[in-house]
């Protein structure tokens, strides 16, 4: 199986390609950052600061093998009207919808001669395409039918979802547990994963101790007029000026 890996940025992700370079996978591609070429010698290495780069693409698609067609750019028009909405953000200063255009045809195709020029079978995507780059990279591999796959992470320590694309999520109904018991719950995950999902989590934990502190009503008239205090300071012009 031929794979592309993206967001290798941290160690956590780093392990993860290297275990799957272990496994019955051959690397073909990884988007990250200062990975080392040695590591993966069979891979194209593309640094995430070039990918936020327009002039990059500019460059890269001189001379490429495939122009973008009318109908071509017509089949990718859900993916030009999600990078025109979200691409904004990716500049300091106000971007010309017709300059945002131009980016976007580079980076189109970019990524179509790409994945036209290799045989890759799957993309494995580190979190929802949402950096411009990474989303065009996204519909370019639903349009050449290649497999994808993207971490999700959850609020749940050392819990993860792994799912094949960002139009459908599944959804939980809303209140199906709640005719159900502990001990039913328990059987359903398992105890350590019950512990882990209700087990009080910092922030709870922080505000017992402030409604437990709250009891205290020397102490929270104390508060009150510190906090009032504090309010009329800030909301006092002459305070600056």
């Amino acid at each position: 199986m031929n794979l592309m890996l993206t967001g290798i940025i941290d160690e956590f992700m780093k392990n993860v390609a290297q275990r799957f370079s272990g496994m019955n996978a051959d690397i073909t591609a990884i988007v990250g950052d200062n990975v080392a070429q040695s590591d993966f010698p069979n891979a194209v290495i593309l640094e995430h600061a070039d990918l936020m780069d327009p002039q990059f693409f500019e460059r890269s698609v001189k001379g490429a093998q495939y122009v973008l067609s009318e109908n071509i750019i017509q089949q990718f028009k859900e993916c030009e009207d999600v990078f025109l909405v979200n691409s904004d953000r990716f500049a300091y200063f106000p971007i010309s919808v017709r300059e945002r255009k131009v980016i976007y045809y580079n980076i189109l195709s970019y990524w179509y001669n790409f994945l036209t020029s290799r045989k890759i079978d799957l993309i494995f995507f580190e979190a929802t395409p949402h950096m411009g780059w990474d989303t065009v990279l996204y519909y370019a591999a639903k349009h050449c039918e290649t497999r994808i796959l993207i971490l999700e992470r959850t609020s749940i320590e050392d819990q993860m979802l792994l799912v094949d694309g960002v139009a459908q999520m599944e959804s939980v109904p809303e209140g199906y547990l709640l005719s159900k018991t502990k001990r039913e719950l328990v059987d359903l995950v398992g105890q350590d994963f019950y512990q882990t999902v209700f087990k009080d989590s910092y922030w709870l934990k922080r505000s017992k101790d402030i409604n437990a502190g709250s009891k205290n009503s020397k102490g929270l008239r104390k508060r009150l007029r510190s906090l009032f205090d504090l309010t009329g300071e800030i909301l006092n012009p002459g305070n600056y000026f």
